[in-house]
């Protein structure tokens, strides 16, 4: 919530707090590197790409293509899509 509130409140921003979430998805690009077990991160991750801003997070996008689309194992892309789908079930029947 503090990344979405931060980016729609970004013109606002000095430069080393508008850059802030570009390091955290950095930070997280990382982690999900060391950690192709964890799946939440990849979903996480996206509520930055998410949002018109004026940072540029096309690495974002370059990772998951790179990395998720054709490196992961066929149990790993498993693993990513059953997550998805419990998200998008989770979301259907919250509303």
């Amino acid at each position: 919530m503090g990344a979405v509130f931060r980016i729609a409140q970004e013109e606002h921003l000095q430069r080393h707090q508008l850059l802030e979430t570009r390091r955290i998805a950095k930070c997280y690009l990382n982690y999900i590197s060391n950690h192709r077990d964890r799946v939440q991160p990849l979903f996480e991750l996206l509520t930055v790409v998410s949002h018109k801003t004026r940072c540029d997070y096309t690495f974002v996008k370059d990772f998951y293509v790179d990395l998720v689309a054709d490196k992961y194992t066929v149990e790993e892309k498993k693993k990513v899509s059953l997550v998805s789908l419990s998200l998008c079930h989770f979301c259907c029947t919250w509303y």
